[in-house]
């Protein structure tokens, strides 16, 4: 079961955020820059607490660190779109869950050097 952390105590009961919401989130919010193709489980499989569909998910209590491994479009600025996912990520996450983002840690795995997303690079092949 995923790792959860009292958001808030109510009157009716108290608040708690799942790991794999924060993840989903982060991994919505990250497909929606120009420049990401996907994010997928990579060099980071297998380490840490989550790793949903290539966001790593570390939460202690109302703070959150991320790590996402994406793969981009070929001929794109990659620090430009690394920047803009970081940004986008914890905009997002802190807005619908009201947890503090301390880092977001971007993992390039891979360059899509076509237009179909069939056609994959990755550095851990």
């Amino acid at each position: 079961m995923a790792e959860v952390c009292k958001l808030h105590e109510l009157e009716y009961g108290d608040i708690k955020i799942a790991d794999d919401v924060v993840a989903v989130i982060a991994n919505i919010a990250a497909n929606e820059i120009d420049g990401i193709v996907d994010l997928k489980s990579g060099i980071l499989q297998g380490f840490g607490k989550k790793n949903t569909r290539g966001v790593k998910v570390n939460t202690e209590c109302k703070t959150v660190e991320l790590d996402l491994s994406v793969i981009v479009r070929y001929g794109v600025k990659i620090q430009e779109v690394a920047t803009n996912v970081q940004r986008t990520v914890k905009e997002n996450v802190e807005m619908m869950t009201e947890l503090e983002v301390a880092v977001v840690n971007i993992h390039v795995i891979g360059v899509n050097s076509k237009t179909s997303k069939a056609k994959v690079t990755n550095v851990d092949e």
